[in-house]
C-alpha cells in the first residue's frame, strides 16, 4: 500500500531529485523499469566512483541515461539502489528496518547486517549479510507462495508477477522482478525442472524447485578475481536433480 503501482514514475516518490531535471525522458522511469533492469540509468557496477559520492541516489539520477527507459535490459545495481531509496522515502524506514518489520522478524531471522549509503539508504542489490539457514527460510517462504506457517507474509499475486519473464537472458535464464527462473535439465533422464533462483555475487544462492518441494541455499567465500560460482549451477543438473526421485 505504500506504492500505488509498479507503473508509477520514480519521480512521483523521489521528486526532490527531479526538480531541476531537464531530461523529460528520465522522468518516465517507472518502478517496473527498476525491477526489470530496463531503466537506462548509469550502470554503477561499471562506474564504481559512485562509492565516493555523498549521495549515491543523486549520483545515479543526475548521470545521463544510457538508453531510453523500457528498451534495453542492463543488469545494474543502480536500479535496486533507487528501489531501496523509494522504500526509505515511502515507509520512513530504510530497507533493512522495513524488512526486519515485515519479513525478517516474522521468519525468525535475527542476525542480519546490511550496508547503508552515506544518507542511510540500505545498499540496494548488495552487501546484505545473513546465514545460510536464513537464506533457506526465505527460499522456503517462496516455495510456499509467500505463506509462513499459515500466515501470508508476501502477497501471492506479487510473487506470481515476480516470476514472470520480462527478459530472456543469457544461458536460458528468464528474469522477473529481481528473481531468475530457468529449466534445469537432469543429466541422467534429460527431464527438465523449473527452478526459481536468487543469485548473489560470488556464489550466494537460493534455488527453489517446486516439483520436488525443495529449497537449496548456498553461501560462498569467493575470490572475486577468480569467481567460479557458476559451478553451483552445474551441480543442479549433474548431481542434485539426478539424486532426487520424483515419485
Amino acid at each position: 500500500g505504500y506504492i500505488n503501482s509498479v507503473n508509477d514514475p520514480v519521480s512521483m516518490y523521489l521528486p526532490e531529485y527531479f526538480t531541476n531535471c531537464t531530461d523529460s525522458i528520465k522522468k518516465t522511469i517507472t518502478i517496473k523499469h527498476l525491477l526489470t533492469h530496463k531503466s537506462g540509468l548509469i550502470n554503477i557496477d561499471k562506474h564504481l566512483d559512485f562509492i565516493n559520492n555523498n549521495d549515491w541516489v543523486n549520483f545515479i539520477l543526475r548521470a545521463p541515461l544510457t538508453s531510453k527507459p523500457g528498451e534495453v535490459f542492463d543488469y545494474n545495481t543502480a536500479n535496486t539502489h533507487i528501489l531501496s531509496a523509494v522504500i526509505t522515502k515511502v515507509t520512513h524506514k530504510n530497507a533493512l528496518e522495513f524488512a526486519k518489520d515485515k519479513l525478517f522478524n516474522p521468519l525468525g531471522i535475527r542476525n542480519v547486517k546490511w550496508q547503508c549509503d552515506p544518507v542511510g539508504n540500505s545498499f540496494g542489490g548488495a552487501n546484505l549479510f545473513m546465514s545460510v539457514d536464513d537464506l533457506a527460510k526465505i527460499g522456503y517462504l517462496i516455495l510456499k507462495d509467500g505463506n509462513w506457517h499459515g500466515k501470508q507474509i508476501i502477497n501471492k499475486r506479487w510473487l506470481n508477477d515476480s516470476f514472470k519473464c520480462y527478459h530472456h537472458w543469457i544461458y536460458d535464464y528468464n528474469y522477473g522482478y529481481l528473481w531468475y527462473t530457468k529449466e534445469y535439465e537432469d543429466e541422467n533422464n534429460k527431464k527438465k525442472y523449473l527452478v526459481k533462483e536468487a543469485a548473489g555475487t560470488g556464489g550466494q544462492r537460493i534455488y527453489i524447485i517446486p516439483q520436488f518441494d525443495m529449497v537449496i541455499a548456498v553461501v560462498s567465500d569467493t575470490d572475486f578475481s577468480r569467481d567460479k560460482s557458476y559451478f553451483l549451477n552445474y551441480m543442479i543438473g549433474k548431481y542434485i536433480l539426478p539424486s532426487v526421485s520424483d515419485k
